[in-house]
């Protein structure tokens, strides 16, 4: 009788994670280890550092031949954290046919809250890695390590056709944090007025996919880590009769004077001359303008 295709997975931190125990034992066969790290910033870090991430791992297990497609116990979601990835317990264990080539691994490492209504990581937020995993003696471990670079996130590294390859060993110290663009940069003065400094790093700008599409006068930005320098802001918006001192506006739309909510300039805030909405804050105009008025 052949050997099962369908492999035994088993997320080796599992016990230590939920309730303090010892590790579990895989089955005395033939086995592998997988060891993951990571650069990136994840949940639980040390405080006052930059914040996470990423916060998910996916890993899948293909059979050959390529073109196979995973059975449902061959793909497993699990948190990740910074204690997990520093205490080197980002492991994974399968048992799989020995002798047999041509088995992949697909990992994926996003965060959850960029995760559409289908359940799978957005492409856009996630380290996509596909590997190929080396054939099993009959018996004994064999310890494969994978890295998932931040650089590499929206940028998937392998395929099924043209896997990377996992590293022989374990992972020895992790790099988890250590991503140079996340790091907190601080201002180098004081704010002034009524300014505050918004220090520098990494984070995830755009919007969580919805299940629901955006409407027409709602344009959706696609969720992408960006990096940014330390700046100032002010600490209160800008009113307007604020706004209004600085001339009256051609490039902004104005308030009906109605609070129907039946046409956009209903929710507009300005209004040329004083009046009820002077202290609320300005809106409805365009970069340019607000641009202007900053500099100002």
């Amino acid at each position: 009788m052949s050997a099962p295709r369908v492999p035994w997975i088993g997320w080796l931190v599992a016990a230590v994670a939920c309730s303090g125990s010892v590790l579990p034992t895989l089955p005395a066969t033939a086995q592998i280890v997988l060891h993951l790290d990571t650069d990136a910033p994840l949940p639980d870090g040390p405080a006052g550092g930059p914040p996470a991430l990423f916060d998910r791992v996916r890993i899948t297990f293909l059979p050959p031949p390529a073109s196979s497609s995973p059975c449902d116990a061959c793909t497993q979601d699990f948190a990740i954290s910074t204690p997990l990835a520093t205490d080197l317990q980002m492991s994974v264990g399968a048992v799989l046919p020995p002798g047999e080539t041509g088995w992949l691994v697909h990992v994926q490492m996003y965060p959850l809250a960029f995760t559409p209504a289908t359940g799978d990581p957005d492409p856009d937020t996630t380290v996509d890695v596909t590997a190929s995993l080396p054939a099993l003696a009959p018996t004994g471990v064999l310890d494969q390590a994978l890295f998932l670079s931040t650089d590499a996130v929206g940028q998937p590294q392998g395929s099924i056709s043209s896997p990377v390859s996992t590293t022989d060993g374990i992972v020895s110290s992790s790099q988890v944090g250590s991503w140079a663009p996340a790091k907190i940069v601080p201002c180098t003065t004081q704010p002034k007025n009524d300014d505050v400094c918004v220090p520098g790093g990494a984070y995830w700008m755009g919007t969580t996919r919805s299940a629901n599409p955006p409407t027409a006068n709602v344009a959706y930005l696609p969720p992408r880590l960006v990096t940014l320098s330390p700046f100032y802001l002010g600490a209160k918006e800008v009113t307007v009769a604020q706004f209004r001192s600085f001339g009256e506006p051609d490039q902004a739309d104005w308030w009906t004077g109605s609070d129907a909510g039946t046409v956009a300039d209903d929710w507009c805030t300005f209004s040329p001359t004083p009046g009820a909405l002077d202290d609320h804050p300005m809106n409805c105009v365009t970069w340019q303008l607000a641009r202007g008025y900053c500099r100002s």
